[in-house]
């Protein structure tokens, strides 16, 4: 519980339950380990040292801890201290690079150069790709072939973050000239702007600012924009430290840290992260944070939050009108053109989903099952409207086509093993029985029922609405009593699936059991339809 609380940045709670771990056993290592970290952070550094003492007992943490003492007494400037501490780290974890990197560090401040070179040496070794021995060879020759040589291996696609580790490490070492030439190195995204305003002391001029793609997520930021907000009044900074509360479940404090910016941001995503906070506490909030959002940023995915947020309201005919809109003006763009086809089938205009869906290209990608939904429910739909109006035979064209697996959908055809048909075998037989095709019927009732509901590796190979179909098929076939015992078992086997406790309910006519629209799938919205009377 220490561990959460220090990681939560709530380091007084922390510091509490690491006293009561230590009442317990004074010479645990992991208790004594945070409790020098949670001290370290408070600055209680003598408190910090006995932790960090005793915690070198255990084995686990001898090493992590050394290298923790060394850090603070360089900090300190006791040099023969800390470089004692970093290589009785490293004699206990040859490949320990924290205390490695400390060791070059002490040997520079030291002016023992070949030592430091023996280091760097060691760490290259271990490490080719290491960023902190080539930015100390720029440190001990600072010129335009070793800053190159520095600067051009960091070659990821956020470069900014790497500087950024390294300054923070430099700045945690105590070495606060040094975390700022890295930092003068990076491109300037507004989180660096934050540290070297605060190395400076300095305020923060965020005018100039693009918070774009800017996420911070460090502890040590935190700390920096909790003392920047001290002293100055910023959106931009209020923001910055709500993601970074939100990340550390500070909830209550993300909240106050966004309501407080008002309406002053001129930032889309700033809105649509507040509305997200607000989703299920304050829905007018979160409706009109949405709505700010669009109309600050005319990007699709403004439109499909706002969709979403009606849907998840049952205001089907809003959601229609934002993804209809968008959709007019960019077809092409596939994942509005899904919202646009679920609103349709929301507002049970089918045909003109299915007509939608066969325009579309779904991009492939894993687990994207969600446009052959759309079609097999449009498909479905009209197929239960046509037998409500004993037209059979129309019916089993638009069935036979659900079972398709068109290749524009973006989603392959699994094995048939693992494909759930038991509701478009139950609808074929509802066609076969108003033809009078007894035999044909019967078959399906017997396929329906051989169906077995299985999860292996956590992928289930069936829809749990799909229960009651089962359960019907009993029913048919004179064997009542065989349904609700099968009900019984699949509720058993897979107490997860509350459509399996909405499938007995219905098959029993219990009226008290109510499941919310957002809980029911493709499935139990067609066998919705299929309850209603022919005339809907």
């Amino acid at each position: 519980m220490a561990e959460l609380k220090y990681r939560n940045m709530l380091y007084e709670k922390a510091l509490e339950l690491a006293r009561r771990a230590l009442s317990i056993d004074t010479h645990d290592g992991s208790a004594n380990y945070f409790y020098g970290l949670i001290n370290a952070r408070l600055g209680h550094i003598v408190d910090a040292k006995d932790g960090f003492d005793i915690a070198t007992l255990s084995s686990d943490y001898r090493s992590a801890a050394y290298t923790e003492l060394s850090r603070l007494y360089l900090k300190e400037r006791y040099f023969e201290k800390a470089l004692g501490y970093a290589k009785r780290a490293v004699d206990y974890n040859r490949y320990n690079m924290d205390a490695l990197q400390l060791q070059a560090v002490i040997c520079r401040y030291q002016n023992d150069l070949s030592g430091e070179d023996g280091v760097l040496k060691d760490i290259l070794t271990y490490d080719p790709l290491n960023h902190f021995a080539r930015f100390e060879n720029f440190l001990l020759k600072p010129d335009e072939d070793t800053r190159t040589k520095f600067t051009s291996l960091i070659r990821n696609e956020l470069p900014q973050e790497t500087l950024m580790e390294l300054a923070v490490w430099y700045y945690n070492a105590g070495s606060i000239p040094d975390a700022q030439k890295v930092f003068s190195l990076s491109p300037m995204t507004p989180e660096v702007t934050y540290w070297l305003a605060f190395l400076n002391k300095n305020k923060v001029d965020c005018s100039g600012l693009d918070p774009a793609f800017s996420f911070p997520f460090r502890s040590e930021t935190a700390f920096v924009l909790e003392q920047l907000l001290a002293v100055q009044d910023d959106w931009l900074l209020k923001y910055h430290l709500a993601l970074i509360y939100k990340d550390r479940n500070r909830v209550a404090e993300c909240n106050n840290l966004y309501t407080s910016c008002g309406d002053a941001p001129d930032f889309a995503p700033f809105y649509a992260s507040r509305a997200e906070l607000f989703k299920g506490i304050d829905d007018a909030k979160c409706e009109a944070d949405l709505k700010k959002a669009l109309s600050l940023d005319n990007q699709w995915r403004y439109h499909r939050l706002l969709a979403d947020y009606y849907i998840n309201h049952q205001q089907y005919d809003k959601a229609l009108l934002i993804s209809e809109g968008y959709y007019r003006t960019q077809p092409k763009n596939f994942i509005m053109t899904m919202q646009y086809a679920k609103t349709l089938n929301l507002n049970r205009k089918y045909e003109a989903s299915d007509k939608v869906l066969a325009g579309i290209n779904i991009i492939p990608y894993e687990g994207a099952t969600d446009g052959h939904e759309l079609y097999r429910e449009a498909k479905l739909m009209q197929a239960v409207w046509l037998i409500q109006k004993k037209n059979a035979k129309a019916a089993l064209k638009l069935i036979d086509q659900a079972r398709l697996w068109p290749e524009n959908l973006g989603v392959g055809k699994p094995y048939p093993e693992d494909i759930d048909t038991r509701m478009e075998d139950w609808l074929n037989y509802l066609c076969f029985v108003q033809q009078k095709r007894t035999s044909d019927a019967d078959k399906l009732l017997n396929q329906v029922i051989l169906f077995e509901p299985r999860v292996e590796n956590t992928v289930r190979n069936f829809s749990p609405s799909n229960a009651l179909v089962t359960a019907w098929a009993y029913e048919k076939l004179n064997r009542r009593n065989e349904a609700v015992q099968w009900l019984d078992r699949q509720i058993k086997y897979f107490p997860d699936h509350k459509s399996l406790l909405w499938s007995k309910a219905i098959f029993e006519q219990d009226k008290s059991f109510v499941m919310k629209e957002s809980e029911k799938d493709v499935n139990a919205r067609i066998i919705e339809q299929l309850l209603l009377p022919p005339e809907r």
